[in-house]
């Protein structure tokens, strides 16, 4: 198996591997704070429990997910330099690289604990908090879906 593809790093690419990352699911973020604010919204509208934690709580929920795009920001005006070239990624029976501007990354999928795979981005976990993001786009659509039937037809590693 050799699966290779290459992407320019734009800030919405960017952010979607940051956000995904994270583990952040943007249609829950933007769902649960108003969720939590309509309910206590409607508990002090109709005078039961006025001291709801609900509405605090929705507030609350309402800023997480503008901190996680602050640290995406900061993330991309950090490594801007390294998104001047393409990233290349190339995937074999072996493991994977990455090639950016900054070097390049090989990893053997012994070393990988899990693959997370989003709609936009296969997440890479190699432990210790250690991570690579590869954008689908990366790729050629049979590639991406090559690609993912490895990763699920290997359950013990890509968990």
């Amino acid at each position: 198996m050799l699966i290779t593809g290459k992407i320019r790093i734009t800030y919405a690419v960017y952010r979607k591997m940051a956000l995904t990352s994270y583990g952040v699911r943007p249609a829950i973020g933007r769902a649960l704070p108003l969720l939590f604010i309509a309910i206590g919204l409607g508990q002090w509208l109709i005078g039961k429990q006025p001291g709801s934690t609900f509405l605090p709580a929705g507030v609350f929920f309402l800023v997480i997910p503008a901190v996680y795009e602050v640290l995406a920001l900061a993330g991309w005006m950090l490594r801007r330099k390294t998104f001047a070239q393409p990233f290349r990624y190339e995937f074999t029976a072996t493991g994977m690289t990455q090639v950016t501007a900054a070097g390049r990354t090989d990893v053997p999928w012994a070393e990988v604990t899990r693959v997370d795979r989003w709609p936009s981005t296969w997440v890479v976990r190699l432990g210790r908090g250690r991570h690579l993001a590869v954008p689908r786009r990366a790729l050629e659509p049979a590639d991406r879906r090559a690609l993912n039937d490895f990763f699920l037809a290997s359950p013990v590693v890509f968990g």
